[in-house]
């Protein structure tokens, strides 16, 4: 029993050792996107993705060097995390994008 105590004991230690010496950055960005009709919605989604970090970056959240990089955000791709890469200049961040794309030209179906 003690031989268990003592080796959950190291274990949580690690983990918490190992969480100290991680700085994982989450940025969040909010962006409402509108987009116009001559626009497709992969450009749409992808002018809001670069919206949203952007806000995310003014809003001053320190950039650190990191390891890997998560998107969360609406269906992302491989032309997002280019942007992403762009804009953040090979720095490696964790991001949680609220994207919302709107579009002018929906009409409503009653009118």
């Amino acid at each position: 029993m003690r031989r268990l105590v003592f080796i959950l004991f190291y274990f949580f230690t690690a983990i918490i050792a190992f969480q100290e010496e991680t700085t994982d950055i989450i940025i969040e960005g909010d962006a409402l996107y509108t987009f116009s009709e001559n626009e497709t919605i992969e450009d749409a989604r992808i002018n809001c993705a670069r919206l949203a970090i952007r806000n995310a970056i003014i809003n001053n959240y320190t950039l650190e060097s990191q390891n890997s990089l998560l998107v969360e955000c609406l269906a992302p791709d491989a032309e997002i995390l280019k942007i992403l890469q762009e804009e953040i200049s090979g720095n490696t961040i964790y991001l949680r994008l609220n994207v919302i794309l709107y579009n002018d030209f929906i009409m409503d179906c009653n009118g």
